[in-house]
């Protein structure tokens, strides 16, 4: 669906940052993402990027800000929704892209979890954040794509995906009120002008993002820098 790249560059670009910022890495063969030179600078930029921050990449999951449908516009959302790696060791100890999926600029103060990176106090990760999904989706085995996907609360309850009502959220407890620490940890858009940022008591920090309409940026996390 995205050929030519030259006329589908965006659609090809947007799509390549979703799969890396997902942390899965497919097999893409053949001739064609090369129709165009700006199809072959796209790949070759997210190709790049990948082997860079490979091992983050292959890292812990965690997609704390998933994205709101916009009911009547299916193919947009209706706020920034965000996706990270992160590693308790190393260099590089997370990876984060913020989308914005609106026809409008957004501007968000936005939570982010850094207990994974291995950077914070906490001995357990903090409770869910709130209106994160309760369920977990059982897909079929392979084979058996016929069969309807199954929804396993975690309540124990089972609801098929197709013929069943909705399973809603449960509500979360809230987490208890922050405060900040003398932990802390550097965050770089695009792995340049480093700055720190102070981790609080539920092992969050703070980023105030603005994002353009239907745009993206990607932020690389690392051990504090040390102060001059």
């Amino acid at each position: 669906m995205f050929f030519p790249t030259e006329t589908n560059a965006f659609e090809f670009d947007w799509a390549m940052a979703q799969i890396t910022a997902s942390g899965v890495w497919p097999t893409i063969r053949g001739k064609k993402v090369y129709d165009s030179q700006t199809g072959k600078e796209i790949f070759k930029k997210w190709v790049g990027i990948f082997k860079k921050y490979r091992e983050v990449l292959n890292g812990i999951t965690v997609h704390f800000l998933p994205p709101r449908i916009n009911t009547e516009k299916p193919d947009r959302t209706t706020c920034i929704d965000a996706i990270m790696n992160q590693l308790p060791y190393g260099d590089t100890r997370g990876f984060v892209m913020f989308f914005n999926q609106t026809d409008s600029e957004r501007t968000e103060e936005i939570t982010v979890p850094v207990f994974y990176t291995g950077l914070t106090e906490l001995s357990v990760p903090p409770a869910p954040f709130e209106n994160t999904k309760n369920s977990d989706v059982l897909y079929p085995l392979y084979g058996e794509e016929i069969a309807p996907l199954v929804i396993k609360a975690r309540d124990g309850s089972q609801r098929t995906f197709v013929t069943d009502e909705k399973v809603e959220d449960k509500p979360v407890l809230p987490l208890p009120e922050a405060e900040l620490t003398e932990c802390k940890i550097c965050v770089s858009k695009e792995d340049k002008q480093p700055e720190n940022y102070s981790i609080d008591t539920n092992g969050n920090i703070k980023m105030k993002i603005t994002l353009p309409p239907m745009s993206y940026e990607w932020y690389v996390l690392k051990r504090p820098k040390e102060d001059k």
